[in-house]
């Protein structure tokens, strides 16, 4: 791994195991990614424990709608609408509601699982639960006397 100026003091010397994550961190902070425009999407904290993705597809129906979740990377696409013909793009007299294909990604923390999906009235909604196994929970280690 190559040195890391921008790190705390001392940050490598009191951390064991943590290059593939700083390697993830380095190209989010120094790769220039453009916004993503559409769809327009909220994301909101439940809980704690829960968190809820909320995507606007207005016109578009849950068969169109790809879900996948792959080594912590979630993807919602769409790639398989058919292009209008001519004579159906001149039926609209104003077109104000997109329907393109699209894909969506979002990286997920480690714990963190999808618990369902739901479509309705033309939003997307994605629930997630931070799951910590229970061997990872802090433990209280009790002090014995001799």
């Amino acid at each position: 791994m190559k040195n890391n100026n921008t790190l705390p003091s001392g940050f490598l010397r009191t951390t064991i195991g943590f290059e593939n994550l700083l390697t993830e961190l380095e190209k989010a902070f120094t790769t220039q990614v453009k916004p993503q425009q559409f769809p327009k999407y909220n994301i909101i904290k439940i809980s704690d424990t829960e968190t809820q993705l909320e995507v606007a597809l207005a016109g578009y129906n849950e068969k169109e709608i790809d879900i996948e979740l792959h080594n912590k990377r979630l993807t919602i696409k769409t790639d398989s609408l058919e292009q209008e013909t001519e004579e159906e793009s001149e039926k609209y007299m104003h077109r104000g509601i997109a329907k393109r294909n699209f894909t969506l990604g979002f990286n997920l923390s480690e714990h963190l699982e999808v618990v369902s999906a739901n479509m309705e009235n033309g939003m997307l909604y994605i629930r997630f639960e931070l799951k910590i196994p229970e061997e990872k929970k802090a433990k209280k280690i009790e002090i014995q006397s001799l």
